[in-house]
């Protein structure tokens, strides 16, 4: 199951950097329009790697798609044989997570080399608790959906002005089955670096 989602995973990359790669080139003589794709760490908890894109519209407006991927400490029941009969148990285990996440950004402040930013964002997040983490055998899945707001800044070097730097904190909350503890509300934080085509 772990190796089935790592390739997902991997796919996953490469279908995104083919398809961001085609909407650069294609949209890179609009005037106004700025499209970057990079990477993006965000931390919650422990350290998320992931592939970016972001795209500018007009210096103000913006969206970003974000594709992470590591490990979290989830809690769930699970029924464990002990003395002879079943129970209930809480069974705490290192999980792969997930994540799929698309952000709105809105920058009323913007200077020649950055720009300060807020937003929005939603996500989806799904995980896996492999046998061997769980101590039974089993491996056990679920998914959550998120939401949250955020405030950022970007900034550009006068020499490199195709690499964008990033960085937004928020607080974002997420809904899930009350039988899963997952330890992923609350305040977070994201940096990157991106390449943009034009």
């Amino acid at each position: 199951m772990k190796l089935r989602f790592t390739i997902s995973f991997i796919v996953t990359i490469v279908l995104s950097f083919i398809l961001l790669g085609a909407s650069a080139v294609a949209s890179e003589a609009q005037s106004g329009t700025k499209i970057g794709v990079g990477y993006q760490n965000m931390w919650i908890g422990g350290s998320m790697h992931g592939i970016s894109g972001r795209v500018w519209l007009q210096n103000n407006f913006g969206f970003e798609g974000n594709l992470f991927m590591g490990d979290i400490e989830v809690t769930y029941k699970e029924e464990m044989y002990t003395d002879f009969y079943y129970e209930e148990v809480s069974v705490t285990g290192d999980a792969d997570l997930f994540i799929m996440e698309i952000k709105g950004m809105y920058a009323p402040i913007v200077r020649e080399n950055s720009r300060l930013y807020f937003g929005a964002l939603l996500n989806h997040a799904s995980f896996e608790v492999g046998g061997s983490a769980n101590g039974i055998g089993d491996s056990y899945s679920d998914s959550v959906f998120g939401f949250g707001i955020l405030m950022g800044s970007e900034w550009h070097f006068q020499g490199i002005p195709e690499l964008g730097f990033n960085f937004d904190v928020g607080y974002k909350l997420y809904s899930h089955d009350d039988e899963i503890e997952i330890d992923i509300n609350g305040i977070d934080a994201t940096f990157g670096i991106k390449y943009y085509f034009n």
